[in-house]
């Protein structure tokens, strides 16, 4: 699990003046000190009332098992708790937990990188483009598994490239042409028309 925990993307939000702020922030000048036992006691009654950044911050804390024994179940709660609220990284780390927790959960980790995807998070559209082209969690396609790799480094995912260019291996030019089209359709439509 130490090997997830370095997988999963880890971004400590900053918040924006709230009225919860000062608990917020008080929880985060813990976590930077070191104290993570304070950070915990700061953020847990914000996530218990829905604040997604404390609850993402928390999760990331017992997966990478800072001050605490790591408990994957605990961090999958939080992430998801974030993750229903629309948070773009706590849906990419749900799906990272999902793709390496088994076969059965494949279908799982898909719907989350869909979820961080469609709001432009480029390490979930390189993910979920290797979801299509390995057919885990949805039907194997070259098509969509290329397009998501070419958007995924239009945003700025460096392994895009190579990533295209190894389905790319798979495919007659016209496909290739196909998926380009299909970049440019799911882009326009802010990705909501994506052929997925």
């Amino acid at each position: 699990m130490k090997k997830l925990a370095k997988i999963v993307t880890v971004a400590i939000f900053l918040l924006p003046a709230e009225i919860s702020a000062q608990d917020f922030d008080a929880g985060l000048a813990a976590m930077k000190s070191g104290d993570f036992e304070t950070a915990l006691s700061e953020w847990v009654p914000l996530a218990e009332q829905g604040h997604g950044l404390a609850q993402h911050n928390i999760a990331t804390i017992y997966l990478r098992s800072e001050g605490v024994e790591q408990d994957i179940d605990k961090s999958t709660y939080w992430f998801r708790a974030a993750a229903e609220q629309g948070l773009s990284e706590s849906q990419y780390n749900l799906g990272q937990i999902f793709l390496h927790g088994g076969p059965i959960e494949a279908t799982e980790a898909v719907h989350w990188f869909r979820a961080a995807a469609k709001q432009g998070h480029s390490f979930a559209q390189h993910n979920l483009g290797g979801m299509y082209y390995f057919g885990r969690g949805v039907a194997q396609s070259d098509m969509l598994a290329r397009m998501w790799y070419e958007i995924a480094f239009i945003n700025g995912d460096d392994k895009g490239a190579t990533s295209m260019e190894n389905v790319g291996r798979r495919m007659t030019p016209e496909d290739i042409n196909a998926a380009r089209n299909h970049v440019w359709t799911c882009m326009e439509s802010n990705y909501e028309n994506c052929g997925d």
